[in-house]
């Protein structure tokens, strides 16, 4: 199969959000009314498909620890190791908790991989009290004039996080976070936490 034969019409009938990566890393078909109301829930509604098609996947992965591990899923998929990954994670808003499980999938003709299907899944979600961390879309404002700004590692998968100057301290939930007097206007940087470095290394399912 070849990843211009998943269009956007079959993505779409898809459970969740689908989209198909070509062997280049280009973003080639997506689900578009599950993505477009996935972007607009997560206040991220500048990320509408015509804007994502056709550029490069790794345009829209912050954190070079984040866009390195993905890589290195890539490569093993392309390897023929494995036919397919699978990693839970979190995409949280101010006000709601979002558990999901996310699946890269080899698309193969015979036995070259020529693309990777994408598939993010709901898996459950519960409301809370705001936490300002998750104001994805102000994140551009608040990276301007960073010297004098709180600086905060996030983790890309599960969305702890932890102040980037304490190198000791773990990664703790959002709230906790503030609980422990952490400012709530500080930058967001993604990375990956040790727990979710070692769930990156054990998702894979063999062919």
């Amino acid at each position: 199969m070849r990843p211009d034969q998943l269009s956007n019409d079959i993505l779409d009938v898809f459970n969740g959000v689908c989209y198909v990566v070509a062997a280049d890393r280009t973003i080639k078909s997506i689900g578009p009314t599950n993505w477009d109301r996935f972007c607009a829930e997560s206040q991220a509604a500048d990320l509408g498909v015509e804007r994502v098609l056709g550029r490069n996947l790794f345009d829209f992965t912050e954190g070079e620890e984040v866009k390195a591990g993905i890589r290195a899923v890539l490569d093993r998929l392309d390897s023929g190791e494995a036919a397919e990954w699978v990693m839970p994670y979190r995409c949280d808003t101010p006000r709601l908790k979002r558990n999901m499980r996310l699946s890269i999938s080899a698309i193969c003709e015979g036995q070259a991989v020529t693309g990777y299907l994408f598939q993010s899944v709901l898996l459950g979600s519960e409301t809370r009290p705001p936490v300002d961390l998750f104001k994805f879309d102000s994140l551009s404002a608040r990276i301007e004039g960073l010297k004098d700004r709180t600086f905060v590692l996030m983790c890309n998968w599960c969305q702890r996080v932890k102040p980037r100057d304490a190198p000791d301290q773990p990664f703790v939930e959002g709230p906790e976070y503030y609980r422990r007097g952490g400012d709530p206007s500080a930058a967001v940087f993604h990375t990956v936490c040790p727990d979710c470095k070692s769930k990156e290394a054990e998702g894979f399912v063999k062919r």
